[in-house]
């Protein structure tokens, strides 16, 4: 009986590593704001979050302006549902145009919310930053202009 616990503990600890490199990728990827460089992504990518919360919260927006998205919050607790709030961050002058959407979420329970904060917040990311890049026009650089080579008959 020993043999199994040990060698099954033994499977298990051989699988944290892996665990561990995952949450440390979701909290990265959760930190990293989706971050608009014009107007035009700007606005692209406010209505994209909007879209993004009405589908993946759990509560109704109760507010929606041109700063902020906002849900309704959970309703009594212990409830695991998932209150979203957006808010988009302008610059400082010299970038206008320019902003960061900024996700945050709870929940009514204090030991979980399903789904997990940190991963909805991850997704949130991954999505405005994805939508960002799809929108984005590729700069095209004009060939270099190179001479012609000289002929060498005479």
């Amino acid at each position: 009986m020993r043999a199994r616990v040990l060698g099954l503990c033994l499977v298990l600890t051989g699988c944290l590593p892996l665990a561990l490199v995952a949450r440390f990728d979701v909290a990265s990827r959760a930190e990293n704001r989706a971050t608009c460089a014009s107007s035009a992504e700007c606005e692209a990518a406010w209505a994209g979050a909007a879209q993004w919360v009405a589908q993946r919260c759990a509560f109704d927006i109760r507010t929606h302006t041109d700063t902020l998205i906002e849900t309704e919050g959970p309703i009594g607790a212990p409830s695991t549902s998932v209150a979203c709030r957006v808010e988009r961050i302008t610059p400082p002058e010299g970038n206008e145009g320019a902003g960061q959407l900024v996700f945050s979420a709870s929940c009514g329970n204090w030991f979980q919310c399903l789904p997990e904060l940190d991963y909805l917040q991850a997704a949130f990311n991954d999505d405005m930053r994805s939508g960002i890049e799809a929108r984005r026009v590729p700069t095209v650089t004009p060939p270099s202009e190179t001479p012609a080579p000289r002929s060498t008959t005479q």
